[in-house]
Parts: C-alpha cells; structure tokens; sequence
C-alpha cells in the first residue's frame, strides 16, 4: 500500500472523527437551548435522512457529474451549512441573553 491510501485513510478517519464530533455537540448544544429531548434527538433523525436519501440520489448523480466537482461542491455545501448553523446558534444564544437581561431590568424596575 502506497502513502496515497494512508493519506485517504487518514483523512477519511479524522473526517469521521470530527463529524462524530460535530454531532454530539450540536445535540448538546440543541438541548442545552431548548432543554428537549425531542428537539436534540432531530439532530440524529435529519443526519440519518439525508445519508438514506443521498444514498439513492449518488448513483444517478454520478453518471452525469464527475467525482472530483461532486467532492468539491459537497464539501463547500456542508461548510456554508456549518457556518450558517452556528450563525443562527449564535443569534440565538445571543437574542436569549438580550431576553434575560430584559426579563432581569424589568424584575428590578417593578
């Protein structure tokens, strides 16, 4: 085996590592927020819907598109994903302090 497969393998390995990763802490994140289980359990629910689906598109879409521009545009497709999500984590984390501290300066003002 040439140090091509190992750069693949170590880069598929440390791919899945992160999303691992990435998916426990925005479940904890989701529940940290909305102290629901429900909402944090759709986290995993929506992950395993888009592998079934993209697991019946990828073979028609791999007849038509080369590999190397479906790599390319999954790959900036999941980062813009990434950074919306935690645009919108972060206004809600955000728009919750503002209410706190509006629901704390009403409390003192009464």
């Amino acid at each position: 085996m040439g140090k091509h497969f190992y750069y693949l393998w170590g880069s598929i390995s440390s791919g899945k590592l992160a999303m691992s990763l990435y998916t426990m802490t925005i479940t904890l994140l989701i529940f940290t927020i909305t102290n629901s289980a429900t909402f944090a359990s759709l986290v995993m629910l929506i992950y395993v819907i888009g592998k079934i689906v993209s697991s019946f598109i990828f073979p028609f879409v791999t007849e038509k598109i080369p590999l190397k521009k479906i790599l390319c545009f999954s790959l900036l497709a999941q980062f813009a994903f990434i950074l919306y999500f935690i645009s919108s984590i972060a206004a809600a984390f955000t728009f919750r302090r503002e209410s706190k501290n509006y629901d704390a300066m009403n409390d003192v003002n009464n």
